[in-house]
């Protein structure tokens, strides 16, 4: 059996040493398993109504955040990011972004990467979209890969590899161009093996 307890200012909920603890809702159903192994698992969504979830591991081998589709489907795991701003968009509004930060040379938090997903146009029926993957240089991030939708042009996507007159592209293998190529540098060198 279980107990409950005051701590100063906390409740403690405590199990058998040998059992984890279940929350139900009602007969039939568990609502949160928490198990000897400080494993939970929640029965239905879970919802975060503060503005962040932290998950901290000490374990450098697994993953901290794994997403699984079990539906026996083609399908794999899903990561969602809606924007909801209870008014209508507008071109170039933020959808979502993964930022990337680590220490630098002073230990000061520092972003070195982020994907940004964004709207390009809003348009009733000729939306379009744009993902830049920006990288840090001199301290800013600037837009290193972006794949941008051409608004009311159906099924092409422009790609915009660099940012700066010195920005150099490398492509390892093949090139297969389908369409024209337009040089804009000022020289152009082809060598052949």
């Amino acid at each position: 059996y279980g107990q409950l307890n005051w701590d100063g200012d906390y409740a403690l909920i405590s199990g058998q040493s040998n059992k984890g603890i279940k929350f139900r809702t009602n007969a039939s159903g568990l609502a949160l398993t928490l198990d000897t192994s400080q494993n939970a698992t929640f029965a239905g969504t879970v919802d975060i109504l503060g503005e962040a979830l932290t998950i901290t591991s000490a374990n450098d081998e697994k993953p901290l955040i794994h997403i699984k589709d079990t539906t026996n489907s083609a399908n794999g795991g899903e990561l969602k990011f809606t924007s909801d701003r209870g008014q209508a968009p507008v071109d170039a509004d933020d959808i979502g972004r993964i930022t990337f930060i680590g220490e630098d040379a002073g230990q000061n938090a520092t972003t070195y990467a982020q994907i940004l997903g964004e709207i390009h146009e809003t348009a009733e029926g000729d939306e379009a979209g744009r993902i830049t993957m920006n990288v840090a240089n001199d301290g800013v991030l600037r837009p290193g890969l972006k794949l941008e939708a051409l608004k009311g042009t159906s099924a092409q996507v422009d790609v915009t590899i660099g940012n700066g007159a010195g920005s150099v592209t490398t492509t390892a293998g093949d090139l297969t161009v389908t369409g024209g190529i337009t040089v804009t540098g000022d020289s152009s060198v082809f060598t052949s093996a």
